[in-house]
């Protein structure tokens, strides 16, 4: 039996990126014979507005999640600066 080509058949599936999975995760991390599309995943709506704003509201909190914690590194950061120079 043929070992499946990954990269071929989620070319041909019109697969957007591989998502990272332990079954089909090589030694390497490169996918043989598949281009990554230009296409961000998360920028492409959902036909129905429920879902869209679902998904808008689920990005929204994510970004304002990353950015808090953002925010927390750089105090701590700031204080490490500030410990040192006294």
């Amino acid at each position: 039996m043929h070992k499946l080509d990954i990269g071929k058949f989620a070319t041909m599936l019109g697969i957007l990126k591989i998502p990272k999975i332990k079954e089909i995760k090589l030694s390497d991390n490169k996918y043989v014979n598949f281009t990554r599309s230009n296409i961000n995943p998360d920028d492409v709506p959902f036909i129905d507005l429920n879902k869209e704003k679902s998904r808008a509201k689920l990005i929204e909190d994510k970004n304002e999640k990353l950015k808090r914690k953002r925010d927390q590194v750089n105090e701590l950061n700031d204080i490490k600066k500030s410990k040192k120079q006294d």
